[in-house]
């Protein structure tokens, strides 16, 4: 029987917590790992802020680019809830992110607001937009669309999607892992072992590292549960990081990811995902770079276009 792992270290301890906190909220794995918490600001607004650590930082310090998706696609999700009602479920369509070229080495609030519906559509989608500040200074403009979908005859969401204060929970020794705990821990460890100060444990753990070279980068992913949303699906704010990290692999290390507009075709289902990058068009200043994400069995999950800048001498 395999029983609770008595991880060493203080990440894996973390991934346990978080596994143990999932039982009990029924969020997603993500979320829960990287802390987030918010508040609703008033009937249309939220602010989400989440732990800081290993758990989000690649090894320059700035925010790991799938954690940063998570933040992005939570928060601007999280508005939907406030304007459907318990017995739907966001599923994200597009998000467009802006960056304004400010580190992102601080601590960072997400505010998120509420801005329309579409009108005249077969489905509804929730229009929503917000930032990412740090102090006073704004580093990401956001926005998105979200089909709004019918969830299981009586079941409901939650009403905000972070853990209720109050809520605590540990794995107890004497109850079995599951296949996702394990999974979960398994990626832990592997990710540690992995980890160098140029590519530390977070790039190791949500994603891996790209390979890249002559205007290309590829990465394949191995679709496991701590990836996933509260329907197992890969976390849409994952999707958004995976398409970042590798597009950033595909141009010159002297340049910066500016903005990105992805479109989400299809769910990120397993057992693998192949991220592919190539630019489009490069000149001194500016680049362009197309990514595909497509599942094992070559169906379409994401369609991502971006533009990276040269970075100031």
């Amino acid at each position: 029987m395999a029983k609770k792992s008595g991880a060493s270290s203080a990440l894996c301890a973390r991934v346990e917590h978080a596994l143990a906190l999932n039982r009990a909220a029924k969020l997603n794995f993500p979320g829960i790992m990287m802390g987030l918490v918010g508040r609703q600001i008033d009937a249309e607004a939220i602010e989400l802020e989440f732990d800081d650590g290993p758990w989000s930082r690649d090894g320059r310090g700035e925010l790991n680019w799938p954690a940063l998706g998570v933040v992005i696609d939570i928060a601007l999700g999280t508005v939907t809830r406030l304007e459907s009602g318990p017995t739907m479920r966001p599923a994200t369509v597009q998000l467009q992110v802006q960056m304004t070229g400010a580190s992102t080495q601080g601590h960072l609030v997400t505010h998120a607001r509420f801005t329309g519906h579409s009108e005249r559509t077969a489905l509804k989608h929730v229009l929503a937009a917000g930032t990412v500040t740090s102090g006073e200074t704004v580093i990401v403009h956001a926005s998105g669309a979200f089909a709004m979908l019918d969830l299981p005859e009586g079941t409901t969401q939650t009403p905000m999607p972070w853990v209720p204060e109050g809520v605590t929970a540990e794995l107890d020794a004497s109850v079995e892992l599951d296949d996702y705990e394990r999974a979960a821990v398994r990626r832990c460890r592997q990710a540690e072992r992995a980890a160098t100060p140029e590519h530390p444990f977070i790039e190791h753990f949500w994603c891996g590292v790209p390979t890249g070279g002559d205007g290309k980068a590829r990465l394949n992913v191995k679709v496991a549960p701590h990836l996933g949303n509260r329907v197992g699906q890969v976390h849409g704010g994952v999707l958004l990081g995976l398409a970042a990290r590798v597009a950033s692999a595909a141009v010159p290390q002297t340049m910066m990811l500016s903005n990105i507009s992805v479109w989400y075709i299809s769910p990120g289902l397993g057992p693998n995902l192949r991220v592919r990058s190539a630019v489009v068009q490069q000149g001194r200043n500016l680049a362009v770079v197309r990514t595909q994400i497509v599942s094992a069995q070559g169906k379409l999950v994401l369609e991502a276009t971006s533009q990276h800048v040269a970075l100031s001498s």
